[in-house]
């Protein structure tokens, strides 16, 4: 009999949340601003830091950070080689230039030493993006950009809980944004937050976005797209459509219409106290399902062949493990069509993980980044997998390698 089909990805859902949803946005809307402001200083105090705003995106506060630090024409941004596409036009709609830094090969992270090989005088902030939730050297990071009289601006998008020598990432820096998409460590179908040590970024965050929308319903759609994706998962429906993205010639078109349904909110929204609630309720679940996650990440190494090497963790370091990335010592792609069609295990590849940034760029000096694009596998890995199923990635992953 066929196993059933194991999602690289699955939403972490509260009791009842679906429920919940529908019957309280509507009349929380009332008290908006003072259930907003509660989760604020909830994520604050968890990180460390003395203020928090939230927003509609995590993209959208990167923006508001970056015209904040006032980075505009002859400016330069260092950003990580191997990251999301999508936020090289968003720095370049500043008008600066975008300089990409290559990565470790081991923990895939920028280091101290890419990052010292991208100053220049034009260099106005550094972005440190926590790869898959895995924190980036970002101490030594910011104490060199500090002598510099540069920024540096934490990608927390998805290291919520994450921690380095016992501090939070997005303490760090000058500042640090998050994203609350469906699958990311807290989930509030969409939204982020900015922190920083800075009390003048905040008021100018929250000028900006005082006069945007109150409008619920792209909240409520992605609510209702995450529930229909766990119900395609659940009866096996979701398989077609995958093993259609393992053929290149489609591969896009099937993204389109599958993977991205959900479009980064426009600028004018705010976030909703719904999402504030669910906010406030996963937070507080949430060292307790990293420690969970980091524990079958460590089962989950210990049971691959020794060439298949897991994204490793810094010393002091602990993870989020919002994605499980595997280094395979063969291209993924093909890897990722046997997993499917043979073990009907989903898995992630290419820039469905992260893109190779210095590409876009047409840079040629980023040699690792080259070399982990083609041969990441992005693992089923989420809030509720269990050690059977892990065991059951490992053979999985161990056999569909090994040809």
């Amino acid at each position: 009999m066929r196993m059933p089909l194991l999602p690289r990805r699955w939403a972490d859902t509260l009791p009842d949340e679906w429920k919940r949803i529908g019957r309280d946005t509507a009349p929380l809307a009332l008290t908006a601003p003072s259930v907003v402001a509660e989760f604020e200083e909830h994520v604050a105090r968890f990180v460390g830091v003395p203020s928090a705003a939230a927003l509609a995106s995590g993209r959208q506060g990167m923006r508001l950070i970056l015209e904040h630090l006032g980075v505009g024409p002859g400016h330069e941004v260092i950003v990580p080689a191997y990251t999301l596409k999508d936020l090289i036009p968003l720095v370049q709609g500043t008008g600066a230039a975008v300089i990409p830094a290559d990565v470790d090969l081991r923990t895939l992270n920028v280091t101290p030493e890419s990052v010292r090989a991208r100053y220049s005088p034009k260099t106005r902030a550094v972005i440190v993006l926590h790869a898959f939730g895995n924190p980036a050297p970002v101490d030594a990071i910011v104490a060199e950009a500090d002598t510099r009289g540069v920024a540096v601006v934490e990608d927390c998008a998805h290291s919520l809980g994450a921690t380095l020598n016992g501090r939070q990432t997005g303490s760090f820096g000058y500042a640090g944004f998050y994203s609350f998409e469906p699958t990311k460590p807290v989930n509030t179908y969409g939204g982020g937050m900015v922190v920083s040590h800075d009390p003048d970024l905040i008021r100018f965050i929250r000028e900006k976005t005082a006069n945007c929308r109150y409008d619920p319903s792209v909240f409520l759609q992605k609510a209702a797209a995450a529930r229909k994706e766990r119900l395609m998962m659940r009866s096996a429906m979701a398989w077609p459509v995958l093993a259609l993205m393992s053929f290149p010639a489609v591969k896009d078109w099937v993204s389109r219409a599958y993977r991205n349904r959900q479009s980064v909110p426009s600028g004018d929204l705010r976030y909703t106290a719904m999402q504030a609630v669910l906010g406030t309720l996963k937070l507080e679940t949430l060292p307790a399902r990293l420690a969970r996650r980091r524990a079958l990440a460590e089962q989950l190494r210990a049971r691959l062949r020794p060439e298949i090497r897991l994204q490793e963790v810094l010393d002091g370091a602990d993870a989020a493990w919002y994605f499980c990335v595997a280094l395979l010592p063969r291209r993924a792609a093909p890897v990722r069509t046997r997993l499917l069609l043979r073990h009907w295990v989903d898995a992630a590849v290419e820039d469905e993980i992260a893109d190779e940034c210095a590409r876009y760029l047409n840079r040629a000096d980023c040699p690792n980044v080259v070399d982990i694009y083609p041969h990441a596998l992005a693992v089923p890995f989420f809030d509720g997998i269990t050690e059977a199923q892990i065991a059951r990635v490992a053979r999985a992953l161990n056999a569909a390698a090994a040809r």
